[in-house]
C-alpha cells in the first residue's frame, strides 16, 4: 500500500505553460541522474443526458482513462465516482438517444520512476501542471 497526492501547480504570469512544463521536466531528469521518462496521458470525455437536456439541468458523466491503467475507465456522475471496464464508454457511445459525447480532451505528460516514488506530470492547458506523486511503502517497517 502506498500514498498518492495530486497537485495543481498554477502558472506564474511571466512564463508560458510550455516553458514551465519543459523546465519541470529538465529539472527532474537532471537532478535524478538523467532519469528516463515515459510518455503518459489522460483521456477525458464528457457525456450529457439527452433526455433531461431540454427540461432543465442535464445530467453529466465525466470519464477518465489513464494510459497506465489499461482497460479501466473512471466515471463521475452525480458526485459518485465508479471504476469500470473500458467497455462502459463503448456502451455510452452506442446509447446516442440517451447520452451524447459533448467533449473529448487528451492531456499528455511524463511519468518518472525515482526510487520508491512515481512522479507523473500532465500539461493542463491554460491552467498549469498537474503533478501526481505516488510513494510505495514497500521498504518501510513501522514496527
Amino acid at each position: 500500500m502506498g500514498v498518492t497526492r495530486v497537485l495543481l501547480l498554477k502558472l506564474l504570469k511571466d512564463i508560458t505553460i510550455a516553458q514551465y512544463f519543459l523546465t519541470f521536466h529538465e529539472r527532474i531528469t537532471s537532478q535524478f541522474s538523467n532519469r528516463q521518462s515515459k510518455a503518459w496521458h489522460i483521456s477525458t470525455k464528457l457525456f450529457r443526458d439527452n433526455k433531461n437536456a431540454a427540461v432543465g439541468t442535464p445530467k453529466l458523466i465525466h470519464s477518465l482513462v489513464f494510459s497506465n491503467d489499461v482497460g479501466k475507465v473512471y466515471c463521475l456522475a452525480d458526485d459518485v465516482m465508479i471504476e469500470a471496464e473500458h467497455e462502459l464508454e463503448t456502451i455510452l457511445s452506442k446509447l446516442k438517444n440517451l447520452w451524447s459525447n459533448k467533449k473529448s480532451v487528451n492531456f499528455e505528460g511524463f511519468s518518472y520512476n525515482i526510487g520508491d516514488f512515481i512522479v507523473r506530470t500532465i500539461d493542463v492547458k491554460l491552467k498549469g501542471i498537474l503533478v501526481e506523486v505516488i510513494h510505495h511503502l514497500n521498504h518501510l517497517n513501522f514496527s
